[in-house]
């Protein structure tokens, strides 16, 4: 068995065990257990968290049916206004459907599809294993055009972080790193920052290093913060 195969039959078992400790959420996805089939495997719903209550009824007259764990990646590619989401963890995951799925593999599938690669990142972070990576080394490793992001001033980087990365807006991953080895994050609320800082049966989304929106966000405000200067000069 590969590597790669070895870790994610680790993955689902782990996984496995927390369904059955009583894994309920992960992000705005409520995960409900629907009892057993006719071979004994476990059912599930999958459903927005805010239609958590409607998906208990056994016929659901206001949610859309999904019963494949791709159908994910549709649900998740638009909000309800139709925008696309570059983002899978931002915070307007659409409401009014819910997924009917047997196992906790198929389970586990379709939440790789809401949220790539978060549930091995959970169990590598919890295992000791994830690794970190300090914004200004994400920035400084850029080439290109967005090599002038490494510019960003720290107030710039504070403000930045505080702009894109608030759950209530931006996205709901819990962040991992610093600014750099020597300067915390200052801007966002000590809770956001805590993965154990979660409901009881929540899985946390787990940010271990700045994304590619943040990286393009940086370049941006360090030109603004360039022009600025330039003008102060002038």
């Amino acid at each position: 068995m590969s590597d790669t195969a070895t870790e994610n039959s680790t993955t689902l078992r782990f996984f496995a065990d927390w369904l059955d400790a009583g894994g309920a959420r992960v992000g705005q996805i409520a995960i409900l257990p629907r009892g057993t089939d006719g071979d004994g495997r476990a059912k599930y719903r999958l459903c927005h968290r805010d239609d958590a209550d409607e998906a208990q009824n056994a016929t659901p007259a206001t949610l859309e049916r999904y019963h494949r764990a791709g159908d994910a990646l549709e649900i998740s590619k638009s909000n309800a206004r139709g925008d696309y989401r570059p983002l899978k963890s931002s915070p307007d995951l659409r409401r009014g459907w819910y997924l009917a799925l047997t196992g906790a593999a198929a389970v586990r599938e379709a939440l790789d599809f809401f949220h790539p690669a978060m549930i091995g990142s959970f169990f590598r972070h919890r295992d000791g294993a994830l690794r970190t990576v300090p914004l200004r080394q994400t920035l400084e490793r850029q080439t290109g055009m967005y090599r002038f992001a490494r510019n960003i001033s720290p107030a710039g980087a504070q403000a930045l972080i505080r702009e894109h990365c608030d759950s209530t807006r931006g996205c709901l991953k819990k962040i991992l790193w610093p600014v750099s080895a020597d300067e915390p994050i200052a801007s966002l609320p000590p809770e956001k920052l805590d993965p154990a800082a979660v409901a009881a049966g929540e899985m946390p989304l787990l940010c271990n290093e700045a994304c590619h929106l943040l990286v393009a966000g940086a370049r941006l405000a360090a030109k603004r913060e360039a022009a600025a200067a330039s003008e102060g000069d002038s």
